[in-house]
């Protein structure tokens, strides 16, 4: 009980430690570009993400994946319409400074130590939940996904390094979102974006979408219902109680144990309905 109380208290500093760092770095931004890789995808990041700050302000633009960050310099003047003057815009590459790339460097290192955790980890526990099926449409399931990894202290300190390196690169974060999928028992996954620290100290997870064993997307809303799958007994099962979840009812083909079959699924919102039906060729496929 001490140590869970030590790590709550951690976690609050850390929460702290962000919200002084965001007061004090008002013209500085990072952005995180985890698809950039040449010169002109960098800067082209950072010129569409610009605040119109008088004076000078400054973009760090890096991709935590590849480990590489560029810095650039943004001078801005609004100029007098009533003068005459046009507003004056000009972003240009700077070195990036030692500080800001040892911050770098170590947001780099910690990124990979949470992807590490949670690939290194085994599948979440069956009392938590059994399949990644439970957490669509079910916030209670998910919640009890972000509770389960918020009492591993080791997690939780590497997400709070992360968020505390990350956020005094720049006052303003873009992007710095991490997504980690979560393993079950059943071979299923779900991913799921980490986005920070709440005014509680613990680690935000939010859901993003999920993929049962055999590969088929588990919906997440009504409107995802609809979709061509790979069903078994047991998937079909899974999938009939996320239909039920979302106040539909389904008409589907009985499918025999040990067999797999292509189905297309439609749904009817006039009547409340999702009818699902085997396609010829995809007949208890091996």
């Amino acid at each position: 009980k001490q140590k869970r109380i030590l790590n709550k208290m951690k976690k609050i500093l850390v929460f702290m430690l962000l919200t002084l760092l965001t007061s004090i770095s008002v013209k500085a931004k990072y952005l995180e570009c985890t698809t950039c890789s040449s010169e002109t995808s960098f800067y082209n990041k950072a010129k569409q993400n610009v605040d119109l700050i008088e004076g000078r302000s400054y973009i760090s633009v890096g991709n935590t994946i590849t480990g590489s960050i560029r810095k650039y310099i943004v001078i801005y003047q609004p100029g007098n319409i009533n003068a005459g003057e046009r507003p004056m815009l000009k972003v240009g590459t700077t070195s990036v400074d030692s500080n800001t790339q040892s911050l770098f460097n170590d947001a780099v290192y910690y990124r990979r130590q949470i992807i590490d955790f949670i690939d290194g980890s085994v599948s979440v526990p069956d009392n938590v939940a059994l399949s990644a099926w439970q957490l669509s449409g079910n916030s209670v399931f998910q919640r009890d996904i972000a509770i389960y990894y918020n009492d591993n202290q080791t997690f939780t300190e590497s997400i709070g390094n992360y968020v505390s390196v990350i956020l005094a690169l720049g006052g303003k974060i873009v992007g710095a979102n991490i997504l980690v999928a979560v393993k079950f028992s059943d071979g299923s996954f779900a991913n799921f974006k980490i986005t920070g620290i709440n005014y509680k100290g613990d680690v935000v997870f939010e859901f993003f979408n999920a993929v049962d064993s055999l590969g088929n997307p588990i919906p997440n809303s009504a409107a995802e219902l609809s979709g061509q799958y790979r069903m078994t007994s047991e998937n079909m099962s899974a999938y009939r109680n996320t239909v039920n979840r979302f106040r539909f009812t389904l008409k589907a083909p009985t499918i025999s144990q040990g067999s797999v079959t292509i189905t297309d699924c439609y749904l009817n919102v006039t009547t409340k309905e999702v009818t699902c039906e085997s396609k010829p060729d995809g007949v208890n496929l091996p």
